[in-house]
């Protein structure tokens, strides 16, 4: 049992983790287990972050978990990070509290520099950009909500279903659809959220400590959400214009901090890229590359008037 309290703790490596999660999903029904992870949790004081509590609450909440086993849970929900919630955590779930109707959870995760698309079981599809991480029942049953968990980028075409809305998680953030088409980039390490709307209406949901908020989008409509300072914009584009990830690799910047671009392009390039100057990490750029450019065409576009320094070491990528 050391080996889970090593995972609680972040002393795996992320090979690792996922076994581990694997593990805790298929043996959570025994006894040793929740015995142990009630030992590890009484060991520990109670620390989560506010967004990741009202997401947590959300979810057991509507699956009807005792206080007893939420706190258990809101507490893992807490070391292992939200994303890892549903994997873990419902896993966890249905030993607590012993329902009848089996769950199956299942991940994909998608490596830097691919992409990958899935289909689900009710019909909806998936384009998943590199970095991605989703989490996904294998079937969504035929009552209540169809939802998943996402970190990443992903275009989605929702299979429409009036009593069943779709629901996506992303730590801070959710979306709600019916049936639709658009483009969502929530990745953990990035600072901004966007969702640009294709088809369709959905309602995207910040959740924040003051209670959540609600934003419906129309098509043509898009928003980004800066986790920084907790402000969400509101805009339009050409949906007639805009190409995704999915077609040809497109890539849009829209005023987003070098920094977030820098995440970008190391998820496309696997190139590690390090911006030694805080300032210019901060300044925000807008471009748009549709034509298949490569990363030294990127760079050299960003750095137009070589407002920036670009130099490679070791393989590494260093902007001053």
């Amino acid at each position: 049992m050391d080996r889970i309290n090593d995972y609680f703790q972040g002393r795996l490596d992320p090979e690792q983790e996922h076994e581990m999660q694997a593990w805790l999903a298929e043996n959570s029904d025994k006894a040793a287990v929740v015995e142990e992870l009630e030992c590890i949790f009484n060991s520990l004081s109670e620390q989560t972050r506010p967004e990741t509590d009202d997401a947590f609450i959300k979810v057991t909440g509507r699956l009807g978990i005792s206080m007893r086993r939420r706190r258990i849970l809101k507490w893992v929900a807490g070391v292992a990070a939200s994303v890892l919630l549903p994997f873990v955590g419902i896993g966890v779930y249905q030993a607590f509290t012993g329902t009848p109707e089996s769950i199956v959870w299942t991940e994909t995760r998608v490596p830097f520099g691919q992409q990958q698309k899935l289909c689900l079981s009710d019909g909806t599809i998936l384009y998943l950009n590199s970095g991605s991480r989703i989490t996904y029942p294998t079937s969504f049953g035929d009552k209540g909500i169809r939802e998943i968990f996402v970190s990443g980028e992903i275009y989605a075409e929702v299979e429409s279903d009036p009593d069943r809305p779709f629901i996506i998680n992303s730590g801070d953030v959710g979306v709600r659809v019916l049936g639709t088409k658009f483009n969502l980039k929530a990745y953990e390490n990035t600072e901004c959220v966007e969702l640009f709307l294709m088809e369709g209406v959905v309602d995207f949901e910040i959740k924040d400590s003051a209670g959540p908020e609600e934003i419906r989008l129309r098509p043509g409509n898009a928003i980004q959400y800066d986790r920084s300072t907790g402000k969400a914009e509101k805009t339009d584009f050409r949906n007639s214009d805009f190409r995704t990830f999915k077609d040809g690799g497109a890539i849009h910047f829209f005023n987003i901090t070098l920094r977030d671009i820098s995440y970008d392009l190391e998820r496309i390039f696997c190139r590690k890229i390090i911006i030694t100057n805080e300032e210019l990490a901060e300044t925000r750029f807008v471009a748009h590359f549709t034509n298949g450019e490569n990363l030294a065409q990127i760079l050299s576009s960003l750095s137009a008037g070589n407002k920036m320094e670009i130099i490679e070491k070791d393989g590494v990528i260093y902007i001053s």
